[in-house]
């Protein structure tokens, strides 16, 4: 008899939240993080929350992500601010979902727009794309290799065109 999720042959998800914006080239607050290597963290906030706050088994099983989009980003995402979606807790080797996973699944199941390349370059986060984790720079983090835990906020912010 199954007695969890893995043994009933369920693929295991988290919960996290996933937000895109976008930051002036100008912000003195981007530039000192830059300059000093501390966390940028933007003024104007959106869903910085889990989105399920709850410890539940079904953590154990889905990345429950809420998603938002602003400053150009949202239009690769259907024009919407905002996405609920949940993401495999692991990837296809088995191994423990990543943030170079969840970049992946976006671009695969999430972006609608066929210009995946406005987000991606060769495979990673295109240049010019700030990443934070729980409000710290992803290369704090770890960078591609962080893996996602449930309640994990994500921000991608473009820096592309300066606000």
């Amino acid at each position: 008899m199954a007695t969890n999720a893995a043994d009933a042959g369920e693929e295991k998800k988290i919960s996290l939240v996933v937000e895109f914006s976008c930051v002036p080239l100008s912000c003195p607050s981007f530039h000192n993080a830059v300059l000093f290597q501390k966390p940028f963290l933007p003024r104007e906030r959106f869903c910085l929350r889990p989105c399920h706050e709850d410890d539940s088994d079904t953590d154990l099983i889905w990345n429950r992500a809420c998603m938002l989009l602003s400053g150009g980003l949202e239009m690769l995402f259907s024009d919407e601010r905002r996405h609920s979606l949940s993401i495999p807790a692991v990837n296809k080797d088995g191994k423990p979902a990543n943030i170079a996973f969840l970049i992946d699944y976006l671009c695969e199941n999430t972006m609608k727009d066929t210009r995946k390349e406005l987000f991606v370059l060769d495979g990673h986060l295109r240049p010019g794309i700030l990443a934070l984790i729980n409000d710290a720079d992803w290369e704090l983090e770890g960078e591609e290799a962080y893996e996602v835990r449930s309640g994990d906020n994500i921000l991608f912010v473009s820096t592309l065109h300066g606000g």
